[in-house]
This record gives structure tokens, sequence and C-alpha cells, in this order.
């Protein structure tokens, strides 16, 4: 009897035994499908993303598409760029929770239940995942692809600054590449270089009160990457970093040599940079300035009277008239004797080195007029320089002159013509 008992006993626990293997068995195989599946799906997304990165960037295979790569997966994927025109924008912030950013997907009409999106989150491995930037979603993802979406590297925009913009130049690039930021606040910081002491290309900024945006012309012209939600400080100091850097220890020297201020070579270097865009002639214009700087005499130069008329919303003119010339403001070099309260632009490299390194085969240069073609014709002598203005100056100013008049005829015929009609 109990032989019997004891072999029942042995059945029943055989086969509760057998039942707990298949049990298991069967949910590590569900589980382990399941990982497979998440993973296959997961390299069909990232396929396709990289498919609509190489057809943004030209470099698409035409044989290839995100919709072909689609297709070849059992899965219904949703691929979202910032193009997308369901496109959601999802801002997560360092330090963001779960919860934090299932809130915001609640707020934004992405999800219907933030409490199962945390719960999912921490089931799928999620938290500990999710990187800060700007991601883009769409209401008809799943919430993998949600969670799987926000743990990839944010988007980011590509943005090229060049030599010769100024501070307001750059603001406008900004906002025109989609960049969310406070344009109020960066005015602020603009303004209070001593909140970015750690750069040592701004630690000597003189202060003054006709000082123009105190860190124009040290945002350094250059390609950058910056996310869509960049905080304003993260966008000036990308700047400052690359300015840190391309002021080498030479360049600091070289300005102390010379008698001058490091801010006053960036000044002087900003307007050499308007004033030509080749270089070789950049050390002459330098040379003009400095021999002008040397015996007091006013820079007299244009690029300072087209920095003051873009303030006023005006257009910048190839030849400065009277009233140009007479307007009242530091930064007028026709007026004020000496450089300008603080740079007009960003210059670049080749304009710096221009600045600190004036043309030394030509050492009397006094004046330079615009040839019309990009280049300027020098001159050391006030006579020399009359000649070249007859020569080069006066045939453009009469064809200047006369492409306004017929631009006033025909802005008169067209008033006629309306009238006419009328």
């Amino acid at each position: 009897m109990r032989r019997k008992k004891f072999s029942t006993q042995l059945t029943t626990t055989l086969i509760v035994f057998l039942i707990f293997v298949f049990v298991i068995g069967f949910g590590f195989l569900l589980g382990y499908r399941f990982i497979v599946q998440q993973t296959e799906k997961f390299e069909a997304y990232d396929a396709a993303l990289l498919m609509i990165s190489n057809d943004q960037a030209g470099t698409s295979d035409e044989e290839t598409s995100p919709e072909k790569v689609l297709s070849g997966t059992d899965y219904q994927l949703h691929v979202i760029d910032p193009d997308s025109p369901n496109a959601i924008m999802i801002y997560v912030e360092l330090g963001d929770k779960p919860s934090d950013i299932a809130k915001q997907l609640e707020e934004k009409g992405v999800i219907a239940n933030p409490t199962l999106f945390v719960l999912l989150s921490k089931i799928n491995g999620f938290d500990d995942s999710y990187l800060s930037g700007t991601h883009f979603v769409s209401k008809d993802m799943s919430y993998d692809e949600i969670m799987y979406t926000l743990s990839r590297n944010p988007v980011t925009v590509s943005i090229t600054f060049t030599e010769g913009m100024t501070y307001n130049d750059v603001k406008e690039t900004l906002t025109d590449h989609g960049v969310q930021y406070n344009a109020d606040r960066l005015d602020v910081l603009v303004d209070h270089p001593e909140l970015f002491s750690e750069y040592d290309c701004v630690k000597n900024i003189p202060l003054t009160e006709d000082r123009q945006y105190a860190l124009q012309g040290y945002l350094f012209p250059d390609t950058y990457f910056y996310d869509l939600n960049t905080d304003e400080k993260t966008i000036l100091r990308r700047f400052l970093q690359n300015t840190d850097d391309r002021l080498l220890d030479e360049h600091y020297e070289r300005a102390e040599a010379i008698g001058m201020t490091l801010d006053e070579v960036i000044t002087l270097a900003s307007i050499i940079q308007m004033e030509s865009a080749i270089p070789l002639d950049m050390y002459k214009v330098s040379r003009v300035f400095h021999n002008r700087l040397e015996y007091g005499d006013k820079l007299q130069s244009c690029a300072t009277v087209n920095y003051l008329r873009r303030q006023q919303g005006k257009e910048p003119i190839f030849i400065v008239s009277e009233e140009d010339m007479e307007m009242d403001s530091p930064y007028n070099t026709y007026l004020y004797e000496g450089l300008p309260p603080g740079p007009i632009c960003s210059p670049g490299l080749e304009a710096i080195h221009a600045a600190l390194y004036p043309d030394i085969d030509s050492p009397n240069l006094y004046y330079f007029v615009s040839k019309g073609d990009g280049e300027n014709y020098f001159s050391s002598s006030y006579e020399e320089h009359e000649r070249a203005v007859e020569e080069y100056l006066v045939p453009l100013q009469e064809n200047n002159d006369d492409e306004t008049l017929d631009e006033t005829i025909n802005e008169e015929d067209e008033e006629g013509e309306d009238f006419n009609e009328e």
C-alpha cells in the first residue's frame, strides 16, 4: 500500500515538474521570440531612418527606399522625421523620469494612457535609456516605437555661420533653421561676457556704453550642430569654445607686440572682413588702417557705415552717400577717429591674421578704392587716390545713378499704368 502511494506521489511530482519545465520553456521561447521580433523591428526601423537621412543628404541608393525597407518586414512601422506632416516635437530634459515623459506625451495627444507607458517602459527596459534633447514622434506610433525613438540620439540641425555675419544675422540664421530659443534672453547674455569667464577670449572685453552687443565678433564663423531646443547659454558657449580654440597664444602675443588688445584686433579684423573677401587684399587693407591709426586719422571705412545702415533697416550700398557719412554714431569711422567701440561682425581667421600682420611689402599705403570686381586699388598718396577714384569709383557711381534713375522711371511708368487702368 505504501509502495503504491509513493509511486502515485512520484508520478504526480514528475507531472508537476514536467508541467513546470514546459511552462518555463514555453515562456522562454515566447520571451526569446519577443526579443528577436523587437530586434528585427528596430533594426528595420534604424534602416528606414538611415535611408531617410541619406535621402536628405543626397546620398541615397535609388534602388533602396524607406518604404522598401519597411515593406520587407512583418511589422507596420511609423518612421517620423522633422519634416513628416504628422510629426510632434517632444523635448526630453536632462533628468526627466519616464513619468515626466509620459505626461508630456499625454499633454501633446501622443498617448492616451501614461500609466501604461510607464509600466511598459520598465518592462521593456527603457527606463534608463531615454536621451535628453529633441525627438519627433506621432500619434500613430506604438508605445514601443515611441520608447525606442526617445532612446535614440536627439535630432540636431547643422547650421553654417559665415564670415562677416553680425549678431543679428546669427539670430536670424538660428530662427531660419528652426532652433527654439528666446531672443530676448540671448540678447541679455550677449551683453554680459562676464557670465562666460571660463573662456579666455572674452575676459578683457571693455563694456562701454557705446558698445553694441558685447560678444559680437566673438561668435566664430563655422558649422555647428544644435539641438532644436538648445538653451541660450549653450548656443553662446558653443561659439565661444570654438573661438577660444582658434585663438592661440601666438595671437595674444602678437597683439601685445604691436600694442593692441585682443578686442582691438578682433574689432579691426571685423572691418577688414567686410572691406575685402580676397585674402591678399586683406593684408593691404590692414596696412592702410594701421597707418591711419598710427597717424591719428579717421579710418573712413564704408563697412562701418553700411553696418549702421543695416541697423536702420536699410540695405548696404556699394557707394556710401554724404548723408550716410554724417550719421552720428561712434561706429561711423568717417565721423570719429580710431576704431569703433567694438566689432561690427564675426571675422574669420584670415581677417584676424591680417589685422595682426599688415602687409610689409607696401608700408606706405594710405588709401584704397573698390575696383568693382571684388578687388581694391591701393594708393600711397592722395593724388594717386584721386586718380583711382576717377578711374574706378566715378564710373561705378554713374552706373549706380543710372540704375536708380531707371528704377524710378519704371516705378513711375507702373504707377501711371495702374492709374490709367483705374
